[in-house]
């Protein structure tokens, strides 16, 4: 997509990203069976990793990444959370690279907060809405 940037890209991401929660969850609730099974394989399928990121840094506290997507583009999700586990922010960022005058890779990143429904939206789907797999994500790493 050359001349377009991230930022103008970014909301139709996030947008067709929550879209896609949205109708996962709303399978999953089905009274089919077989629809809700399939649901809930594809929400537990949808991302390609989960990793807590320590705070490695003073620019950016600790977070949980949930990747959806690598290359062109990068998406993903930054959890933000306090001492208890609870959920206080959430961050999409939506990254692509392209082949510049150089011969480097120019990155270019760009970032959208969530309002609370969409961050409800996340919890739900990435922890099922439950904090305890937050909470047990981190111990893990922590090895508490």
């Amino acid at each position: 997509m050359s001349g377009v940037k991230c930022k103008d890209r970014v909301k139709a991401a996030l947008e067709s990203r929550l879209d896609d929660f949205k109708e996962i969850l709303e399978r999953s609730r089905d009274d089919d069976n077989v629809i809700s099974e399939e649901a809930n394989s594809e929400q537990c399928e949808y991302g390609l990793e989960l990793a807590y990121e320590p705070n490695t840094d003073s620019e950016e506290p600790a977070h949980v990444r949930y990747l959806i997507s690598t290359g062109g583009p990068h998406e993903e999700f930054r959890i933000f959370f306090d001492s208890e586990f609870k959920i206080y922010s959430v961050e999409f960022v939506f990254s692509d690279w392209y082949d510049g005058a150089s011969v480097y890779y120019i990155i270019t990143r760009y970032s959208r907060k969530l309002n609370k429904d969409q961050r409800n939206l996340v919890n739900e789907f990435v922890f099922f809405g439950d904090n305890f797999y937050l909470e047990e994500l981190i111990r893990n790493y922590r090895g508490n």
